[in-house]
């Protein structure tokens, strides 16, 4: 976990702890990514291919992630590494529906800017939901080939498969 995101996810897991003592509380990085065709239109939404793992299960190349019977997801905050050759946002979705919240700029949340802006609030995925993303560009690709967009979601996962039956 990155030490930027750290004290926003130590929070929620804090909080997660005292509402679900037997539940094991652990933290996801996802990688976000979009491909940004040549002479793209600005504002035309592109899919978002989800690259997570979870011990030694890995999850790649995702347009949709399954939130298990077992699971509840929150997504704490997200950052990108260094500015995209392509700026834009990204719009989350729940069972397919938008979200009332698309990230801020992602030229605006590099992880290494102490400035940096974050997302306005924590997104919340029950379980048996899915979740999916957008990216929106705000410029056109003027390259004559396609440029990979990338961005890391820090998710914190509440597992209940854990919880003894007595619970």
């Amino acid at each position: 976990m990155s030490y930027v995101l750290a004290d926003r996810a130590q929070a929620l897991i804090q909080q997660l702890q005292m509402l679900f003592p037997g539940a094991y509380i652990y933290t996801v990085n996802v990688i976000g990514s979009a491909s940004v065709p040549p002479s793209n239109t600005v504002g035309a939404p592109l899919p978002v291919q989800f690259n997570y793992s979870v011990g030694a299960n890995n999850f790649q190349n995702l347009q949709l992630i399954n939130i298990p019977a077992t699971q509840v997801w929150y997504i704490v905050d997200m950052y990108t590494t260094s500015s995209p050759s392509v700026d834009g946002y990204v719009v989350f979705y729940k069972n397919g529906t938008k979200i009332l919240l698309s990230s801020p700029d992602l030229a605006s949340m590099i992880v290494s800017n102490p400035a940096r802006t974050h997302l306005p609030s924590i997104l919340k995925y029950e379980a048996n939901t899915t979740l999916s993303a957008q990216f929106v560009p705000l410029q056109q690709n003027t390259g004559s080939s396609a440029v990979t967009v990338n961005f890391f979601i820090e998710v914190v996962v509440v597992d209940f498969s854990y919880i003894s039956a007595a619970y």
